[in-house]
């Protein structure tokens, strides 16, 4: 052991196959090959920055313990997952030996081990779930060409699970497939493959037409087709055309016994319909775009400045309000974890939006003299709740997620916020450098003021930086006042060559923002949209999972016209498949 494991690693993980490596052979072994491996620093790295609190794990000597390597990998795994390494340890060894090799970035080993494993699918997903999770830590892998050898990795094994996944797809009939892909491991806290490759973000393998398959069955649930929003609008305000032939269920759902009475049938189709991730998503769309337009009426009509009594429209708003608050926190409970449900960047946009509206009304009912409610905080609180209410609309955008040619344009919008973001760095840079330019050039130092002048002939200095650089960029260039003997943020005479100066100034300003930011924000923007139009059919699928986790976790008919839903939510007498 001494000699292979610090000598050559690849024959002493093949000796141990060859020799038919067992749990206590494989556990006596390990140790020595995190220990003995000179390929470890990202590892120790890992730990102390992330675990050295608790494991106190001192770099760069400290040498690894099986509880240390226990725990390593609870946490690349997430921290509401928990992976048992005791489970079937005995019957599947080439997993222990695949883990180490994929943490220590030995990818021929590791696929070789993968080979072996009993669970190769699932194996092969949770190599890419430790690699991503290990990327991440920025103080681990700091070096680029492990990123690079780690991106390699998990596009390999990705493409080792599809491959295994296609000939389950073509060989086996779609029970023994469902059967397969929906059974649940024991090593990783019950989850299936879809739950893996959700968490790692394996886009590709969700868009294997075995997984979508499974994602259109749990989409629909018990119905047998979509429910759009038309179809939910007319059924909420007439429920009987829940048996009118309008909606289609599953026959396993609504009638698996023929001798079931009448009214257990009508109940099943409505428990079948009130559960379906389809019909929810639907029943969201309706209940949020009425409520926009009661917040929006509320808002113009009902927040006046007088001191008023409240009416129906605004308990009617309040009560709304706190409705879909407690959806929220649902949402968050059914998740079983913080982190995951604050993982989803729409859950954060919704905090903001609940915490701007709740500050809004406070602030525009914030009491005043008798008559009338405070003035500043009223004028505050129309401002925020502005803010709220396009917020609200803008949030619209996720209902046409599952759209495939909107859904997929979404995504480049929001990928698009990246680029502009590198833009709005530079150009401030820019901007703040040739408007301080402008400043000196036209000010006079006996009429200057910071942010507003008592005259004039006061200099305002702050807005002028900011208000020429800004609008220039966008075509306003105001040459004939920078080229005059006064301007609006700069009064007061100055020379000629001053003024010249300013205008050569302007010229160069101009050619930097407009010839080469600009078009390099062009050039970015065009190379987001190629990178996603490529991969359109792949993202858009996975958006469809990711709304399917919400719609599951979610009881969105708790909203004001749907509160019957709740009963039957919690009634239900089949579990939903929580991923």
């Amino acid at each position: 052991s001494g000699h292979y494991g610090r000598g050559n690693l690849h024959e002493f993980a093949d000796l141990l196959i060859e020799h038919g490596a067992n749990v206590a052979m494989v556990s006596a072994n390990m140790l020595i090959l995190y220990n003995s491996s000179n390929n470890t620093d990202h590892l120790k790295r890992y730990v102390h920055y992330n675990l050295g609190e608790h494991m106190q794990f001192k770099l760069p000597d400290q040498s690894f313990d099986k509880r240390v390597i226990d725990r390593m990998i609870n946490q690349l795994c997430g921290k509401e997952q928990e992976f048992n390494s005791n489970v079937s340890n005995e019957t599947d060894p080439y997993f222990e030996l695949m883990v180490w090799a994929a943490l220590c970035l030995y990818p021929e080993i590791a696929e070789s081990m993968w080979r072996g494993t009993q669970d190769p699918i699932r194996s092969a997903l949770f190599v890419i779930l430790l690699l991503s999770n290990i990327k991440q830590s920025n103080k681990a892998i700091s070096n680029a060409n492990e990123k690079q050898l780690i991106d390699k990795m998990s596009l390999r094994f990705e493409a080792l699970a599809i491959e295994v996944l296609d000939n389950l797809h073509v060989n086996c009939d779609r029970v023994v497939r469902d059967r397969a892909i929906n059974s649940q491991w024991a090593r990783f806290s019950g989850l299936t493959f879809l739950d893996i490759a959700f968490y790692c973000k394996a886009k590709k393998f969700i868009s294997h037409p075995a997984c979508q398959d499974i994602i259109e069955r749990r989409w629909k649930r018990g119905l047998t087709s979509d429910v759009n929003v038309f179809i939910a609008i007319l059924i909420t305000i007439c429920p009987l055309l829940l048996f009118s032939g309008l909606v289609t269920y599953r026959s396993d759902w609504v009638n698996p016994n023929k001798k079931q009475s009448f009214v257990l049938k009508a109940w099943k189709r409505v428990q079948a319909y009130c559960i379906s991730p389809s019909v929810k998503f639907a029943m969201f769309v309706e209940c949020y775009l009425l409520f926009i337009v009661l917040q929006t009426y509320v808002i113009l009509n009902k927040f006046s400045r007088k001191r008023h009594s409240i009416g129906g429209w605004e308990i009617s708003y309040f009560t709304w309000f706190g409705l879909i608050i407690l959806d929220e926190i649902q949402q968050a409970i059914v998740a079983r974890n913080l982190q995951r449900w604050w993982r989803r960047i729409w859950n954060k946009i919704d905090c903001v939006m609940y915490l701007l509206t709740l500050t809004g009304i406070i602030l525009v009912h914030i009491p005043g003299d008798n008559t009338m409610y405070h003035e500043d905080a009223f004028n505050a609180g129309r401002i925020v709740l502005s803010t709220s209410s396009t917020i609200f609309i803008i949030r619209m955008t996720q209902m046409f997620v599952v759209d495939s040619n909107l859904g997929p344009t979404i995504l480049m919008i929001r990928k698009m916020f990246q680029d502009f973001k590198v833009f709005l760095f530079l150009f401030a840079i820019v901007a703040l450098a040739f408007g301080t330019g402008y400043a000196i050039c036209l000010t006079n130092p006996e009429n200057v003021s910071i942010s507003g002048g008592s005259s004039d002939n006061s200099s305002v200095i702050v807005p002028g930086i900011l208000f020429y650089p800004f609008f220039q960029m966008f075509g306003e260039l105001y040459v004939d006042e920078l080229g005059s003997n006064s301007t609006t943020y700069f009064p007061g005479k100055r020379s000629d060559e001053r003024i010249a100066f300013a205008v050569v100034l302007a010229a160069l300003y101009l050619s930097i923002v407009v010839l080469m930011l600009v078009n390099i924000l062009i050039a970015m923007f065009s190379d987001t949209y190629t990178r996603i139009k490529d991969k359109e059919d792949v993202i858009f699928k996975s958006q469809k999972l990711e709304l399917l986790l919400v719609c599951q976790d979610s009881t969105t008919n708790i909203q004001l016209c749907n509160c019957t839903a709740v009963l039957l939510y919690s009634c239900s007498s089949r579990k939903i498949i929580a991923f």
